[in-house]
């Protein structure tokens, strides 16, 4: 499910509702949460695959 490739960390065609379900909130709010972290350069999104960006920033995101 993660995979590591060119020094970054990728989640790949994973659906949102699988991910929120495993992280035990609501499909909306798992959706905003990725926005934000978007918006914050922490998490890139191409399709269906999530990238993540900054992978200590992402540790201590609040």
């Amino acid at each position: 499910m993660l995979r590591k490739k060119y020094g970054k960390y990728a989640l790949n065609n994973v659906s949102r509702s699988a991910l929120a379900h495993a992280a035990g909130i609501s499909t909306e709010s798992f959706i905003r949460s990725l926005s934000r972290l978007k918006k914050e350069k922490l998490i890139d999104i191409k399709g269906k695959q999530i990238v993540i960006m900054e992978l200590e920033k992402l540790r201590t995101f609040k």
